[in-house]
């Protein structure tokens, strides 16, 4: 999806100061500052590394955006946007400016699926579990994201959250609901 300069330069802002807002009042608000043994790393070392990757990243592209000329133009053409089938997912027309617009309904009804089936996810957590929700919810995304191969949209909506689920206990000691 093609960005115009104006909106990277507000995608970098924001970017910035929701990490910053995350870094110097909600990890400290939230989490302990201090490890509890020896060899043992703080609650607040990876939400602040995670902080600060965002606002290098957020001011990397403010900074790239801001010396971009107005009137530059990619080097290549982007792509159209394509289903797991190869298939063109919003239309057939060559011109594929219209379904990248970011003014688009296309891309508000994204968000607002995207949104809307997060937040009976997160209910649903404490009562059924992190593993059997993320299946769910990643099968339902890969669905609506384009992905058509009943074997891949199992294989990885299975995989993944239990990888995660193991990934959390053994590195960080986190269970996960």
């Amino acid at each position: 999806m093609k960005m115009d300069r104006t909106s990277e330069i507000v995608t970098g802002i924001s970017v910035m100061s929701i990490s910053g807002l995350g870094i110097f009042w909600l990890i400290p608000a939230q989490t302990s500052l201090a490890a509890t043994g020896n060899y043992d790393v703080p609650p607040s070392l990876i939400p602040h590394i995670m902080g600060i990757l965002c606002l290098a990243l957020g001011g990397g592209l403010t900074l790239r955006a801001w010396r971009m000329t107005a009137t530059a133009t990619p080097s290549a053409p982007p792509a159209p946007e394509v289903s797991g089938a190869g298939e063109r997912r919003r239309g057939d027309t060559e011109d594929m400016s219209a379904a990248n617009s970011l003014s688009g309904r296309g891309l508000f009804f994204d968000l607002a699926v995207w949104a809307g089936s997060s937040i009976p996810m997160m209910l649903a957590l404490p009562m059924i579990g992190f593993i059997a929700a993320g299946t769910m919810l990643l099968a339902g995304w890969m669905v609506f994201a384009g992905a058509r191969s009943i074997p891949i949209i199992a294989g990885v909506s299975l995989a993944l959250p239990v990888f995660l689920d193991r990934l959390c206990w053994y590195a960080l000691t986190v269970q996960l609901p």
